[in-house]
């Protein structure tokens, strides 16, 4: 309140939000509004886990912190389906060690059979590209020699110049082989990459 005559008793005081952290000036008339709303105020866990935080703090509390909030088992990404409270996890990974042990063990397999298949997959891969390289190396090696016969100005230009055109498609045709073993080599690689997360 503005008026000299008004004092603290005035309802449109202005105080300061008794939060912490919450720095707002707030008439006494609306304090209790504020309250109500204020992100700094501290409240109870709304599961009652006993916990109490700023309000802006409950959706953290609730999905990282609360000893009652309902999660996963930390081996559900091998197989393990079960839901619990997480003050729950410690028990319940004691009492299924060997569950989650073995579920484990069969993701493991898995992966080490989807390694071997890409690991063969790649083997078969690289011998194709080794063997199309080679392919590449004598075709260039064969344009070369005749593109030499042609600057000595032999008189068989005219068979040459097929030669050198069927070579020509022969490396477009190699190279454009190649860009597809390129393109299967990066592919077969996401896959492994993807299946490996």
């Amino acid at each position: 309140c503005n008026r000299s005559e008004c004092g603290e008793s005035c309802e449109f005081f202005l105080e300061t939000c008794p939060n912490t952290g919450c720095h707002k000036q707030i008439s006494r008339k609306h304090m209790l509004e504020h309250d109500d709303t204020c992100e700094h105020k501290l409240i109870p866990c709304p599961l009652n886990c006993g916990d109490s935080f700023p309000r802006n703090r409950k959706d953290i509390h609730l999905a990282d912190v609360c000893s009652l909030r309902v999660t996963f088992c930390p081996f559900h990404k091998v197989g393990c389906t079960v839901q619990l409270r997480a003050k729950d996890i410690p028990s319940h990974l004691t009492d299924n060690m060997q569950s989650h042990l073995l579920l484990a063990t069969n993701r493991m397999m898995e992966y080490e059979d989807v390694i071997n298949q890409m690991s063969s997959k790649i083997k078969t891969l690289e011998e194709q590209n080794s063997s199309l390289m080679k392919k590449v190396e004598t075709t260039d090696s064969r344009i070369n020699t005749a593109m030499d016969s042609i600057e000595f100005g032999k008189k068989e230009n005219v068979v040459l110049d097929k030669g050198v055109k069927n070579a020509a498609s022969q490396v477009a045709k190699l190279t454009k082989k190649l860009s597809s073993l390129e393109s299967t080599f990066k592919t077969e690689f996401k896959k492994i990459d993807k299946r490996l997360k």
